[in-house]
C-alpha cells in the first residue's frame, strides 16, 4: 500500500461535510431568530424606561438561549470510520497469526466497548466544553457591538456578522477537527486492542497535492503512542496510520462482533 493516498481512506471527510452543512442550517435559523426578536424589532421607545446595559444584558440572554445545540452523532460516525479502517489495514497487514494454526486471518472488531464508550465521552466533551467557549466569544464580540453609541435597533447586521464570522465558523472548524479526531481515535482503539506497537504514517494527496506540513511524516515509523500524539497534525488533516508491528500475538482467536457502541 502507498503511503501517499488519493482518496480519504477513512471517509471522514463525507462526515464532516454533513456535519458542517448542519453547522450552516443552524446558525442561519438562529440569525434569522436574533434579528426577529423583539429586542431588535421593538422602537427605541422599548427601552426608554429600561437603563441601556439591562436592555443589552436582555438580548444577549436571548443570544444564549437560542444558541444552536450542535449535533454530536458525527463524533460517534467519525470513530466508527476509524474502527473500520483499522479493521481493513489489520486484515491486509498479515500481521496477526492464528498461533494454533501459524497462518494469517482477517482482522476483526471485538475492542473492548466501555473503552469505546470511554474514549466517545472523553470527545464528546471535549467537543462540548470548546463549542462553549465559541458561544462565550461570540456574546463577547456582540457585546462589544452594542455598547457602541447608536440605536440598538440598527445594530441587527452587524450582530448577525458576528454570529456568522466567529460563531459559524469557529464551529466548522470544531466540526472538522473533532471529526479527525475521533477517526484517530478511533482507530487508536483498535490498534491497541491487537497489541500494535508500531504504525506508519499514510499521507492523503487532495485536490492541491499533499499538504506540505504532512510530507514529512510520510514513510516515518512511530510507536502507536506518539503517533496518537502526533495525528491530526492540523485542522482537516487526513493522515492515517498504518500497522507495521504488533507486540504480542498469541492471543484468543478473534471472534466476529457487531461494534454496537452508543
Amino acid at each position: 500500500m502507498s503511503s501517499i493516498l488519493r482518496k480519504d481512506p477513512s471517509r471522514t471527510i463525507k462526515i464532516q461535510k454533513k456535519a458542517v452543512a448542519k453547522v450552516d442550517a443552524r446558525f442561519a435559523e438562529f440569525v434569522v431568530d436574533i434579528k426577529a426578536s423583539p429586542s431588535f424589532l421593538m422602537d427605541d421607545l422599548f427601552f426608554a424606561d429600561v437603563p441601556e446595559m439591562e436592555s443589552i444584558e436582555l438580548i444577549l440572554h436571548e443570544m444564549r438561549t437560542k444558541m444552536p445545540i450542535l449535533d454530536t452523532s458525527f463524533i460517534r460516525d467519525a470513530y466508527v470510520r476509524g474502527v473500520q479502517t483499522s479493521i481493513q489495514r489489520l486484515a491486509s497487514s498479515k500481521l496477526i497469526v492464528d498461533p494454533r494454526t501459524n497462518t494469517f486471518f482477517s482482522a476483526s472488531h471485538r475492542a473492548d466497548q466501555s473503552k469505546d464508550l470511554e474514549r466517545l465521552n472523553k470527545l464528546k466533551l471535549e467537543n462540548r466544553t470548546a463549542y462553549d467557549g465559541i458561544r462565550e466569544t461570540m456574546i463577547s464580540a456582540t457585546a462589544a457591538v452594542l455598547v457602541t453609541p447608536g440605536p440598538l435597533t440598527e445594530k441587527k447586521e452587524e450582530v448577525a456578522d458576528r454570529i456568522l464570522k466567529i460563531g459559524a465558523t469557529r464551529t466548522r472548524n470544531l466540526v472538522r477537527s473533532m471529526a479527525v479526531k475521533a477517526a484517530h481515535q478511533g482507530q487508536t482503539s483498535e490498534f491497541t486492542f491487537y497489541n500494535v506497537d508500531l504504525v506508519s504514517i499514510i499521507v492523503e494527496e487532495g485536490k492541491e497535492g499533499v499538504c506540505a506540513r504532512c510530507l514529512h511524516l510520510k514513510d516515518k515509523v512511530f510507536s502507536l503512542r506518539d503517533a496518537e500524539q502526533l495525528l491530526p497534525v492540523h485542522i482537516g488533516c487526513r493522515c492515517s496510520m498504518k500497522p507495521e508491528h504488533i507486540l504480542d500475538t498469541n492471543s484468543d482467536i478473534i471472534i466476529d462482533t457487531e461494534f454496537t457502541s452508543q
